[in-house]
């Protein structure tokens, strides 16, 4: 029995796992795959007013309304306008799905857990809460994000809010 536990322990460690990488201002970033659902080029939003700094507005995606965030502002890494080569993943929440506003989305990595090291000291300007660890490749420290510690559940229950109209 104890030989099966550290077998399904060892295979767990071995688990390979897809990273979406994207950047911002610069710095390269990482999320889960299994938590992104599309990435699209930044559509016509609408202005939601006394929203949030970070909220650009709402579009809708077939149908649904998604709140659009610009991760940049959310992040306070900028308040630069959004350029053409932005794009926005769709991302889906604990509660919810949410377009993030991003520089650019350069590829999809595989990783196994026991690639994803502790974040040191210092590694981004961005609140060590919301970082999961680093993932080093190709020459280049990629931030894992944990995207739904982005958000407070107070602005998630806000952006479920502007979803629903």
């Amino acid at each position: 029995m104890l030989t099966l536990a550290v077998s399904q322990e060892h295979q767990a460690k071995d688990v390979e796992q897809l990273l979406v990488v994207f950047s911002i201002a610069q710095e390269f970033y990482a999320a889960p795959i299994f938590q992104v659902r599309e990435v699209i080029k930044l559509p016509k939003t609408i202005k939601i007013p006394q929203s949030p700094h970070f909220v650009e507005g709402v579009m809708n995606i077939r149908g649904k309304v998604i709140p659009v965030i610009n991760l940049k502002k959310r992040l306070n890494l900028s308040h630069d306008e959004v350029d053409e080569k932005a794009r926005v993943m769709i991302v889906e929440l604990t509660s919810q799905n949410a377009g993030l506003i991003v520089d650019q989305v350069s590829e999809v990595v595989r990783i196994t857990p026991c690639d994803i090291k502790e974040a040191p000291k210092m590694t981004s300007v961005i609140d060590n809460q919301y970082i999961k660890g680093v993932v080093y490749h190709k020459d280049r420290m990629l931030i894992l994000l944990d995207l739904n510690r982005i958000f407070s559940s107070d602005e998630q229950e806000d952006l479920l809010l502007l979803a629903e109209g």
